[in-house]
């Protein structure tokens, strides 16, 4: 009988990175023999006002309560941000229906509970589960507390930021000392783990990584005939790296496309598989994202990061970006190195699909050994 993953990840309908890394996981998991489920749990119990005290601390807690009252209020006739909004979240809605196989599960019904005790592992992660921001009875989710400690899995989780809070590392403690292998995305979080637990972990890519650009590309389609620099940023475009683009595009003869730009109603509703088409196809990428960044190197797109306007939680979530460009060489492919690089749209990839098979060996050594896998059983 083939045996059942459930994977425990953020169920976000805006999010490009998180759905692309719970298809990408999705994908691996099947590729060796398992029946896999995205499975979103609605919740183990209530966030009590206490947890949500020390989560928030007492003025995050007033505007909580404050934005509750204010959300009681009887709605405003649509205006064209909201018709927007709607149709970018049943695209999203729609790749997942298709794609993730989401089963949706409450602990406390009997009949979800008998369904979560079918499955043979969970797999936590990728993206920014263990985000101390989280709420504490969905980070306990995400550290799959539900379920028998020999069940549950890590694989590339984030926390995101570099720091725990100190008065929610006692719970970190106890959720990481009880996973039955845990792995994490970032080296600064394989430091936090051993300063926390004293457990050494692995580090490992991110799922999209695992996926070849082939792969990828079966998903997507034709955006533009033309030729274009793409600009994906979660943060504000930087004027500096808007006035870059506007100069390249009239020296080139470039199109400039921008992605996740609510101003911009063409783009913005675009769901995952445009998504994946803007990045096979653009001639240059400009981003302050990690799977911004992730792509342009999985379709050979010369690129420049930037750091995300903001300071505090922006600061530490860069991290993750210097750790990424590390892994692959290309710490030089920042706005703040552009006076070093000759040439902008000239980037040498020829040793990124050495290191990304690497990576994957890895990565697919860890899940085999989690999953209890004989090297006869798998055809990966």
């Amino acid at each position: 009988m083939t045996k059942k993953i459930g994977i425990i990840t953020i169920n976000d309908y805006g999010n490009f990175g998180n759905k692309l890394q719970n298809y990408a996981l999705k994908h691996v998991l099947e590729s060796l023999d398992f029946k896999v489920d995205s499975v979103r749990i609605e919740s183990i119990r209530s966030e009590s006002i206490p947890q949500k005290l020390l989560r928030l601390g007492p003025i995050g807690l007033t505007k909580a309560i404050l934005l509750k009252g204010f959300s009681s209020v009887k709605k405003q006739p649509q205006d064209a941000y909201t018709q927007l909004l709607e149709s970018r979240t049943s695209n999203f809605k729609s790749f997942a229906h298709k794609h993730l196989n989401e089963v949706f599960l409450n602990t406390n019904v009997i009949q979800d509970v008998q369904i979560l005790n079918a499955y043979d592992y969970f797999v936590t992660g990728s993206d920014q589960v263990w985000n101390p921001g989280h709420p504490h009875n969905v980070l306990e989710v995400f550290f799959c507390t539900f379920a028998p400690k020999e069940k549950r899995i890590a694989y590339s989780p984030s926390f995101g930021l570099t720091v725990i809070p100190s008065k929610l590392q006692k719970y970190y403690q106890a959720w990481l000392i009880d996973l039955a292998y845990c792995s994490v995305r970032e080296p600064s979080g394989a430091k936090l783990i051993k300063d926390l637990t004293g457990r050494e972990v692995p580090v490992l890519v991110d799922p999209t990584l695992l996926l070849s650009a082939e792969e990828w590309a079966i998903l997507s389609s034709p955006v533009t005939a033309k030729k274009y620099i793409l600009l994906y940023y979660l943060g504000k475009v930087p004027d500096h790296v808007m006035d870059l683009a506007k100069e390249l595009s009239l020296k080139h003869d470039l199109e400039i496309i921008q992605i996740f730009n609510k101003d911009i109603e063409e783009t913005y509703h675009h769901g995952v598989e445009d998504f994946i088409s803007y990045f096979k196809s653009a001639s240059l990428v400009l981003t302050d994202s990690f799977h911004g960044t992730v792509f342009s190197i999985i379709f050979s797109v010369p690129f420049l990061v930037s750091r995300r306007v903001g300071e505090g939680i922006y600061a530490q979530m860069y991290t993750r970006l210097e750790n990424l460009l590390e892994l692959f060489n290309f710490n030089i492919r920042t706005i703040e190195n552009l006076h070093l690089i000759h040439n902008i749209f000239d980037q040498d990839f020829s040793h990124s699909k050495e290191i990304l098979e690497i990576q994957k060996g890895i990565a697919l050594t860890y899940l085999k050994e989690a999953l209890n896998i004989q090297e006869s059983e798998s055809n990966v």
